[in-house]
C-alpha cells in the first residue's frame, strides 16, 4: 500500500495533462495576440505605404498627408480594431 496520496502504482493521473493543455492554450493565445497581430499590422502598413507612394502630391494633399512625410504617417498609423 502506497503512503503517497499523489502517486498510485498503475493509475494514470490526468491532472498534469489538463494543466499542460491549459498552459498551451494560454501560450498560443499570447502568441496570437502579440506576434501574429503585430505581423498583420506590419503587412497592413506595407500595403498602405505602397498605396500612398502611388498617389501624386495633389491626392496626398487631399488626404492631409505631406508628400515628404509618407514614411512618418505610415509608421504612426494604427488599424481600426474590428468589433
Amino acid at each position: 500500500m502506497s503512503l503517497s496520496p499523489t502517486m498510485s502504482p498503475g493509475v494514470a493521473d490526468s491532472a498534469p495533462q489538463a494543466r499542460h493543455g491549459a498552459q498551451l492554450r494560454v501560450l498560443l493565445g499570447v502568441l496570437r495576440q502579440r506576434i501574429v497581430a503585430a505581423i498583420g499590422v506590419l503587412n497592413a502598413r506595407r500595403a498602405l505605404h505602397a498605396e500612398l507612394i502611388g498617389l501624386d502630391h495633389r491626392e496626398l494633399d487631399d488626404l492631409g498627408i505631406d508628400p515628404g512625410g509618407i514614411d512618418g504617417f505610415v509608421a504612426a498609423w494604427k488599424p481600426t480594431p474590428r468589433r
